[in-house]
């Protein structure tokens, strides 16, 4: 027999509250509350004239109501946020998970062998109490999950794979859950293992979207940490090579200029003037690797104003890594010049102080910038462009993996125009034990 209940309008009201959740915090596309309006409109239109199929055939009519219900709500979310379809079926699949969550624990407790006054109550007034429930069961994801989707916007870094496996996992938990509702004769404790199996199923679910993203996160971070470092290695060996036929070059121009001074046009002996004095301008440390990096530094950019003060004893960095440093410096020395070529000649200087108390060593980075910042959850963003999501801001992780090998960490501030980029770490290398 087909009917019409009202039982379907309260199934959309919790897919939608539970995809809410995940949704709330995406881009919107325009004139979005109209779009929201309507589409809630349709939905819930659509679902009170679903037909409502009494007799054996309930359970799988019951599997092809919550497909297409699921449809409905996938094209509105789709129609409202401004979204890749991945992206949205995550949403779907994360929402639908918690609606399940919420009716299958309604039903586990409705199926529990014993009676009371307010079992009875709930019985009678089912629809509500599973509204309830999924209402507070979808607080419950948007703390647990939600919150954690905002802020990490895996709107714009979902997984593909993830999606399709969340989704599939909740689907052959509601086929199952069905196929279960259909043997004859079935016994209080099979549907209660079928309503656990459900919560066990979605829940899963969850965590495959969201822990599980997160490894996978991490795992590629450290990838591209790893081909950072390999290539700036590469980058490393490159320019000590250069900088030796560097030294070479302005050996022989600085006996050219003494030779032939006299016989060679002024014009001519200004411009190799000046390049004498770049090559003039090395550092001559305690520590060969940083002679390098400072010296290539000074040569790259001096010509564009920016001028490199460096204040310590480099020896204090004999401790660390080889690639340790390299990479660190380069990072830091790179946001660095990246900003001080937004501001005018004048403030085109970047200061390093090094320092050591006790066994921490500081490395202070200070250099002007413009004012301007990304600065999100106490975490400053970088700015750089990237076709890969996972690229932004790995200078900076990169830096900060690397205090945290020698037990320290990174830390910034601004003030008077300027820029601190604090690095600490700890030399452990002569600790006694």
């Amino acid at each position: 027999m087909i009917t019409f209940r009202p039982g379907s309008i309260t199934l959309m009201l919790e897919l939608l509250i539970g995809e809410a959740v995940f949704a709330w915090s995406c881009p919107k596309r325009s004139y979005f509350w109209l779009r929201l309006i309507g589409s809630i409109a349709i939905c819930l239109t659509a679902a009170y004239f679903f037909p409502f199929v009494k007799g054996g055939n309930y359970s799988l009519f019951s599997l092809g109501r919550i497909v297409l219900l699921l449809l409905l709500s996938y094209g509105a979310v789709w129609f409202c946020f401004d979204i890749k379809p991945f992206a949205v079926l995550t949403i779907v699949a994360s929402g639908d998970a918690l609606q399940h969550i919420g009716n299958q624990t309604l039903n586990f407790f409705l199926y529990l062998p014993f009676e009371n006054e307010f079992l009875k109550f709930i019985k009678e007034n089912v629809m509500v109490f599973e509204l309830i429930l999924c209402v507070l069961v979808s607080i419950g994801g948007f703390f647990l999950f939600g919150i954690s989707f905002w802020k990490k916007k895996l709107y714009e870094r979902y997984e593909k794979h993830l999606s399709i496996i969340s989704f599939s996992t909740i689907f052959i938990c509601l086929g199952v859950a069905r196929l279960v509702n259909l043997i004859p004769g079935q016994s209080r404790n099979q549907s209660i293992s079928s309503f656990v199996f459900c919560i066990l199923c979605c829940s899963l679910a969850l965590i495959i979207e969201f822990t599980i993203w997160e490894i996978a996160t991490l795992n590629t971070k450290n990838a591209l940490l790893s081909m950072q470092i390999k290539e700036e290695r590469k980058q490393f060996e490159e320019t000590k090579k250069i900088m030796e036929t560097l030294n070479q070059r302005g050996h022989d121009l600085k006996h050219l200029l003494q030779d032939y001074s006299g016989n060679l046009p002024e014009k001519y002996l200004k411009t190799v003037r000046e390049e004498v004095q770049l090559y003039e301008n090395r550092y001559i440390t305690d520590n060969p690797s940083l002679d390098v990096l400072l010296t290539n530094f000074n040569y790259k950019y001096g010509k564009l104003g920016v001028k490199l003060k460096f204040v310590g004893d480099s020896s204090l960095l004999k401790f660390m890594d080889e690639m340790d440093m390299v990479v660190l410096f380069d990072n830091a020395l790179g946001n660095a010049v990246d900003a001080v070529l937004k501001v005018g000649q004048e403030k085109r200087t970047i200061q390093i102080i090094l320092d050591k108390k006790g066994n921490m060593i500081s490395l202070v980075f200070i250099n002007y910038f413009d004012g301007k910042l990304q600065i999100k959850n106490q975490k400053l963003q970088s700015s750089k462009e990237s076709k890969n999501l996972y690229e932004h801001g790995v200078g900076l992780a990169s830096m900060k993996a690397i205090a945290n090998n020698y037990d320290g960490n990174i830390d910034f501030y601004t003030e008077n125009e300027k820029f601190y980029l604090n690095v600490y770490l700890f030399d452990n290398s002569q600790a006694k034990f």
